[in-house]
């Protein structure tokens, strides 16, 4: 009776002998597949011809922590070697209810964008010229005004919850599979996962780099030790994320350069009110989209970290 699923794809695998799981158990790997209820030996030998690698940095990981001696994953004749586990490691965390959470508030996110172009067409149609505004109209555009910064206050509340939360759950992702489901050669420590959110510059490639690899490496089909996920790609889901993220913020910043902030109320003229409005309406466009994407991708992960962690022994959520 076999243990574990065999492994898909084309990645390396480690040469049949015993080995420590995630959980802190010793199996027999027969090249293919575990073999959970196989009586290991008083003493289990390393296997010969299986190199060691090196514990550096945060067990699990490929690197030594961020700005220390020998940054860097290791050299791609390491890759595939199987790794033991080195050091203590990480109880298994449900990531699931977290999960939950950050997608309702990423809907609540993609609610309010979408509320707030409703607003900025509405503001549009009374500013259709300059010599429509009435104090009529005037007195409507200021409702409006007002209704658009309580949808902007609300966005903001939700996004920066749902921004906190986000980042707890992509730690405890990284923590997961590192030092609880046994993937080898991380390039990313869970601190730093979090953390090229906030390094200017580095922050428009880094964190989805660290998306793509939690993408990959979450893999149920890969053994403990093994580095055949990296061989894998992400899918274009990721990319597409990305893409429409940078091109929301990038909008975003546009306008404000070009046109000023709306709540300073310091316009030259009506057409650049209406200017700015239309760059809001992009921007909000292409943050839904992102919004979309980004709950199909955190739900995504989720699955496939929870069907590791089943196919390894350690539950289901």
């Amino acid at each position: 009776m076999s243990g574990g699923d065999e492994q898909q794809g084309g990645g390396a695998q480690a040469p049949p002998g015993w080995y420590p799981t995630p959980d802190g158990r010793t199996a027999w790997w027969d090249g293919t597949q575990w073999h959970l209820d196989a009586q290991p030996p008083t003493a289990a030998a390393p296997v010969p011809g299986v190199p060691s690698v090196p514990g550096t940095g945060q067990p699990g990981y490929g690197q030594p922590g961020y700005g220390q001696p020998g940054y860097g994953p290791p050299g791609y004749g390491a890759y595939g070697a199987y790794q033991p586990a080195m050091g203590p490691r990480a109880p298994y965390t449900n990531i699931k209810s977290l999960a939950g959470i950050v997608q309702a508030l990423a809907v609540i996110v993609v609610a309010c964008h979408g509320a707030a172009i409703l607003v900025d067409i509405w503001r549009l149609s009374l500013l259709s010229d300059d010599a429509s505004l009435t104090f009529d109209r005037l007195d409507t555009l200021d409702g409006a005004d007002a209704l658009a910064a309580i949808v902007g206050l609300v966005l903001g509340l939700a996004f920066l919850v749902n921004g906190v939360l986000f980042l707890v759950w992509r730690h405890r992702v990284q923590r997961n599979l590192g030092e609880a489901l046994g993937v080898a050669y991380l390039e990313y420590t869970p601190g730093w996962s979090v953390g090229w959110w906030f390094v200017p510059f580095a922050n428009l490639v880094k964190p989805k780099q660290a998306m793509n690899e939690a993408w990959t490496a979450s893999s149920a089909s890969e053994p403990p030790g093994t580095a055949g996920w990296r061989q894998r790609k992400a899918p274009p889901l990721l990319s597409w994320w990305w893409g429409f993220l940078m091109a929301g913020y990038l909008a975003g910043a546009f306008i404000g350069v070009a046109f000023g902030d709306a709540s300073s109320g310091v316009y030259p003229s009506v057409s650049q009110l209406r200017a700015n409005m239309m760059g809001s309406i992009v921007s909000s466009g292409f943050y839904i989209a992102a919004g979309v994407a980004f709950l199909k991708i955190v739900r995504g992960i989720t699955d496939r970290v929870a069907e590791r962690a089943r196919v390894l022994g350690m539950g289901t959520e």
